[in-house]
C-alpha cells in the first residue's frame, strides 16, 4: 500500500487531511451538544445562557456540516480518484511483470488462469487500498472516542477497552477459519476460470472429440466446490455479525445503566452524561465495523496472497544490471562451448560450439528431440544456458537487453500467431509506427495484398484469432510482418511445413525476397526448401553430425542424404 500511496502522495495526503478533519468535526458535534445541554440547570434562566446557547448551537451545526462535507470529499477522492488510479497502475505493473516471464513459465501456466488472476488481483488490491483508508478512519474514530471517555471518566475508557478486547479475541478465533476458507475459495475460482477459458479457447477440439459432456462435468464439479466453500465462508461471517449485534446490544444497555448510576450519585454532570450517551452509539458502530472489516480483510489479504504467489515468482530470464543495447554490424552468431538443458541433470547440448557467419543462410536438420527448437530458442534467449556463451557480433547475449535482442530478430513459426486486431495492426506489430504505405508494400512483397483486398474491410478487417484465414494466408501475414520489421537476423521455424503446394510456392517466393543480406537460421521439415541455403547443419542428440552445403552433404551420402531420399520417396507416393 505504501508504494502506491507514495506514488500518488499528493492525492493520498489530501485524503488523509479530509479523513482527519472529518473525524475532528464529527466528534465536536456531540461535544457541542453536551455543552449546550449542560448550560441548563434548575436555577438558570434562558436569558442568562442565551449567548452561550447560541454559540454552542452554531458550533454544533457548523461541525455537522463540516463533518458531512469532509466525509463527502473523503469518499469522492477515495472511490472516484484513488481506487481507479491504483487499479490502473497495479494492472499495468502486473501485466508488465507477467509479460516479462520466460517461455518456460507460460508453458507451465494456463494463459486464461493468469489473465484472471492478474485482473482479480488488481481489482481486489485496489478495493483493499480504498477499504483500508475507511478502516483507518474507523480505528481513528475509536481512538478519539477513547480519549473523550478518558476525559469524562476513566471507568468508561476501561469498559470501552474491555469490550474491544473481547471482540478482538472472538475475531482472532473465528477469523482464522475465514482466512483458510477465503484462500480455498480464491484457489477454486482461479481453477474454474482457467478451466472455462481453456475449454472455450479450444472449442474446435471439444467439438471434434465430442467433449461437451466431459467439460461440463469438470466445470460443474469446480462450481459446486467453489459454491460450497463460499457458503461456509458466508455462514461464518454472518454468525459473527449476528453474535456481535447481540453482544454490543447488551454492552450498550449496561453502559447506559452505569452512566445513569454515576449521574445519580453526582459523579458526572448532565453534559458528561449526554456526551457518553451520544458517543456510545458511535463506539458500538465503529467497533462493529472494525471487527467486521478485519474479518473481511483477513480473507481478502489471503486472496491477494494466493493470487500474488504467481506474480511473486522471480523471472527465469532477466537483464543484468546496466545491460547494454545490442548493436549489429555483420550478424555473426557464435555458440561457444555451451551446455544447456531444460533440467540441469539432463543436458540437450554439452560443450556445443557453432559459428554462423555474417549473412550466412543456414539450415538446421534433425530428428525430433535432436535440439533444433532448443537452438533457435537459445538464440532468442528464451532460456539461459548453464555454461559457455552465445554471442552476436562478439556481444554476449546475456549482457544485452532482451528488448534490443528481440528487436534485431524476426521470427516466422509454423503456427502463425495473430492478434484479435486489424490486419494492418497485425502486420505492423514489429514496427508500430509504420505508415499505411509501408504496411501495404510489405503485404505486396509477401503476396498477401490481393487476398487482403478481398476481406470485408480490407486492411482494417478485424481478425478473430485468424479464423477467417487459411493457413497460407496466415503465414503470408506473418511474412509481411517480418518483412516490415526488417531485422538483420531471421529465424524460420518450419515456416512452410503445414502448407499446401500452392501456398508453399507463394511463401517460398516471399522468403527468397526477405532473406537477402540477412543472417538466416531455418529449421525445415521439407528439406527441398533448404536447397538454396549456404550451409546445412545436421543435429543428433544435441551434437553436430554433419556440416556442409546441401550439395556436399548429398554427395557424402550420410544422414542428410538419407533424410532427403526418404522424403523423395514419400513425395513420389503421394503424386
Amino acid at each position: 500500500m505504501l508504494l502506491y500511496a507514495w506514488r500518488n502522495k499528493g492525492l493520498f495526503a489530501l485524503i488523509v487531511f479530509f479523513l482527519l478533519a472529518g473525524i475532528l468535526a464529527d466528534k465536536l458535534v456531540p461535544y457541542a451538544f453536551s455543552k449546550l445541554v449542560g448550560l441548563f440547570g434548575t436555577d438558570v434562566s434562558f436569558a442568562d445562557i442565551k449567548t452561550s446557547f447560541i454559540l454552542c448551537f452554531i458550533l454544533m451545526i457548523l461541525c455537522k456540516i463540516l463533518a458531512e462535507v469532509f466525509g463527502f470529499l473523503k469518499d469522492y477522492f477515495i472511490k472516484v480518484k484513488f481506487e481507479p488510479l491504483v487499479f490502473q497502475q497495479l494492472n499495468a505493473d502486473l501485466f508488465l511483470y507477467l509479460s516479462k516471464h520466460s517461455v518456460n513459465f507460460f508453458a507451465n501456466n494456463m494463459a486464461g488462469a493468469l489473465a484472471n488472476k492478474s485482473y482479480a488481483l488488481a481489482s481486489t488490491t485496489a478495493d483493499f487500498y480504498g477499504a483500508s483508508l475507511y478502516y483507518i478512519f474507523s480505528v481513528l474514530q475509536l481512538v478519539f472516542t477513547f480519549f473523550i471517555f478518558l476525559f469524562v471518566d476513566v471507568r468508561f475508557a476501561f469498559a470501552f477497552l474491555l469490550a474491544l478486547a473481547i471482540s478482538l479475541a472472538v475475531f482472532i478465533h473465528i477469523g482464522r477459519k475465514s482466512i483458510n476458507l477465503r484462500a480455498k475459495m480464491a484457489e477454486t475460482r482461479n481453477k474454474l476460470a482457467g478451466n472455462m477459458i481453456d475449454a472455450l479457447q479450444n472449442n474446435f477440439f471439444v467439438r471434434i472429440f465430442n467433449g461437451f459432456s466431459h467439460e461440463s462435468s469438470r466445470a460443474l464439479k469446480l462450481i459446486r466446490e467453489e459454491t460450497n466453500v463460499s457458503q461456509k465462508s458466508v455462514t461464518i461471517e454472518s454468525c459473527l455479525g449476528d453474535g456481535q449485534r447481540l453482544y454490543f446490544g447488551i454492552f450498550y444497555i449496561l453502559m447506559l445503566l452505569y452512566g445513569f448510576q454515576l449521574w445519580k450519585t453526582n459523579q458526572i454532570d448532565n453534559a458528561q452524561l449526554v456526551l457518553v450517551f451520544l458517543l456510545l452509539k458511535d463506539v458500538i458502530m465503529y467497533i462493529f465495523i472494525v471487527i467486521q472489516r478485519a474479518v473481511t480483510f483477513s480473507g481478502v489479504v489471503q486472496e491477494i496472497r494466493t493470487n500474488l504467489l504467481v506474480f511473486a515468482t522471480p523471472h527465469d530470464v532477466e537483464d543484468i544490471e546496466n545491460a547494454k543495447v545490442l548493436k549489429i554490424k555483420n550478424g555473426q552468431i557464435d555458440f561457444k562451448h555451451i551446455t544447456f538443458g531444460y533440467e540441469e541433470n539432463h543436458p540437450i547440448f554439452k560443450d556445443f560450439s557453432l559459428t554462423i557467419e555474417p549473412k550466412q543462410k543456414i539450415g538446421i536438420v534433425g530428428m525430433s528431440g535432436s535440439g533444433k527448437s532448443s537452438l533457435i530458442n537459445l538464440i532468442q534467449r528464451f532460456y539461459d544456458i548453464q555454461k559457455g556463451e552465445i554471442t552476436i557480433d562478439g556481444q554476449n547475449i546475456s549482457t544485452i537487453t532482451q528488448q534490443s535482442l528481440h528487436e534485431n530478430i524476426s521470427y516466422i513459426a509454423q503456427t502463425t500467431t495473430l492478434f484479435e486486431r486489424s490486419i494492418a495492426e497485425n502486420i505492423a506489430y514489429g514496427k508500430p509506427n509504420a505508415t499505411q504505405k509501408q504496411i501495404i508494400d510489405a503485404a505486396k512483397k509477401a503476396y498477401a495484398h490481393e487476398f487482403i483486398l478481398g476481406m470485408p474491410n480490407k486492411y482494417n478487417t478485424l481478425l478473430s484469432g485468424g479464423n477467417q484465414l487459411s493457413g497460407g494466408q496466415k503465414q503470408r501475414l506473418s511474412i509481411a510482418r517480418a518483412l516490415l520489421k526488417d531485422a538483420p537476423i531471421l529465424i524460420l521455424d518450419e515456416a512452410t511445413s503445414a502448407l499446401d503446394s500452392e501456398s508453399e510456392a507463394y511463401i517460398q517466393q516471399a522468403i527468397e525476397k526477405m532473406i537477402k543480406n540477412k543472417t538466416v537460421i531455418a529449421v525445415a521439415h521439407r528439406l527441398s526448401t533448404l536447397k538454396n541455403m549456404d550451409r546445412i547443419i545436421v543435429l543428433e542428440h544435441g551434437k553436430i553430425i554433419e556440416d556442409g552445403t546441401p550439395r556436399e552433404l548429398l554427395k557424402k551420402n550420410g544422414a542428410f542424404a538419407k533424410f532427403w531420399k526418404l522424403q523423395q520417396l514419400e513425395e513420389n507416393k503421394h503424386e
